[in-house]
């Protein structure tokens, strides 16, 4: 019976992939405004081409992101074209990221639910604005959903090896969903009705092994550039100070005041706070500094931040959590704010994000007891939950779990329907 569900879904599938593709481009190239943009990826890739930019830099930036960036602006030569070819890649991939989300909502509800979680997901202005905006936010959603679909396939060898490629490409996009990897073999376990250990192993064994070749790469880069064993991609310490300091408000990154004061410091720096970081924590220790302990600096000032208000801390816990489920899109990005700004005044009327979240939050406690199918999404949801929470609340970092908002609101939407 499911599997004729999902046969029947091809048609509709294939309408909802058209209609995104379609109504994007018009969007993204006719609608909205081009102003100003935020070019930082194209821009860097330009430098590094040439051999102007500093290789510090790299580690900071999402790793597939960026070499693709490269790779077009490369190609391509001129930073205009090169940011139209960008774009439409980006809305090529929102279109099949649809897809997979589209096929996972059918594996747990009807087909006219999954075209309603569907029509949400696309019709979301941070989904449209961040589709338009030179950022990796649709790799990582797209990746993501590959990597669920096959997960939620018959977890055969093949399916499995699919979703480790998914998972790598994800890690190498942004590496803070690299802790799911370890959770995988329990997933195994529990989907395959608590088999001998020996087997789940072994299937774990196809999934891991595109996971270790990103792992090792990322080891590899950061190592021959920073002199650091580690496979993150990120400034840790430094975002760490962003969401907590004396002037945090939970809301996006917040700069110390000192960042904006040596704005002229760096003309025709694209994302330069980081540099302002380093020099600042130069000064301060009276001695050049790496990477690594210009973010060490940052990241136990934040600590101590913590430890010396803790009562500050926990006030600032409970705004951020009120800002992950609230119809709040708090920008870190100018360009991202006025877009949002200009969708809103020429589409006024949209299903509000607080209506989705509260559905979401009845969806998870009463699918509760179905825990066990549900699992990675649970896992990811508040696994995304935490690390913002931590931080800060961005609408740039909470768009990729809206698919995961969806399908949890499509439970209670299924519930309070039938009863």
């Amino acid at each position: 019976m499911r599997r004729q569900s999902l046969k029947n879904g091809n048609r509709p599938a294939l309408w909802l992939f058209i209609s995104i593709i379609v109504i994007y481009c018009i969007l993204v190239f006719g609608v909205m405004p081009d102003e100003a943009p935020f070019l930082k990826y194209p821009l860097l890739a330009k430098q590094y081409i040439s051999g102007e930019m500093d290789l510090n830099r790299i580690p900071d930036l999402s790793p597939l992101y960026f070499y693709f960036n490269v790779l077009v602006v490369s190609v391509f030569k001129s930073i205009p074209v090169s940011v139209t070819i960008i774009r439409l890649i980006q809305i090529l991939i929102i279109g099949l990221t649809a897809l997979y989300f589209f096929r996972i909502y059918q594996r747990h509800y009807s087909l006219r639910l999954s075209m309603i979680g569907i029509i949400l997901f696309a019709s979301s202005f941070s989904i449209v604005l961040y589709t338009k905006i030179i950022e990796p936010e649709p790799f990582v959603l797209f990746f993501l959903s590959g990597f669920l679909f096959y997960l939620s396939q018959k977890r055969s060898r093949k399916c499995l090896f699919y979703a480790g490629i998914f998972f790598a490409l994800g890690v190498l996009t942004r590496s803070n969903f690299l802790p799911l990897a370890l959770v995988i073999p329990f997933f195994l376990w529990i989907s395959d009705r608590y088999r001998k250990l020996r087997f789940v192993f072994y299937k774990f064994l196809f999934f891991l092994l595109p996971v270790l070749l990103a792992i090792g790469f990322l080891i590899i880069r950061n190592y021959s550039i920073r002199g650091e064993f580690s496979p993150y991609a990120a400034d840790p310490g430094y975002v760490l100070f962003e969401g907590n300091n004396p002037i945090s408000s939970g809301q996006s990154a917040t700069y110390p005041t000192i960042v904006y004061e040596l704005t002229g410091e760096f003309p025709d720096r694209p994302d330069f706070q980081h540099q302002v970081y380093k020099m600042v924590a130069e000064k301060v220790q009276g001695k050049p500094l790496s990477v690594i302990e210009s973010n060490d600096f940052w990241g136990q000032k934040a600590k101590n931040y913590i430890a010396d208000y803790p009562l500050r801390f926990i006030s600032l816990l409970s705004q951020k959590i009120h800002y992950f489920f609230h119809h709040y899109r708090r920008h870190d990005l100018n360009n991202a704010y006025r877009y949002d700004r200009f969708l809103h005044r020429k589409f006024p009327v949209q299903i509000p994000f607080w209506i989705i979240s509260v559905l979401a939050i009845i969806g998870i406690f009463l699918s509760r007891r179905e825990w066990r199918g549900q699992f990675m999404f649970l896992l990811i949801f508040f696994m995304q939950f935490l690390v913002l929470t931590l931080i800060y609340v961005s609408e740039r970092q909470r768009i990729a779990i809206l698919p995961f908002f969806i399908f949890f609101a499509l439970y209670a939407i299924r519930y309070f329907y039938y009863n």
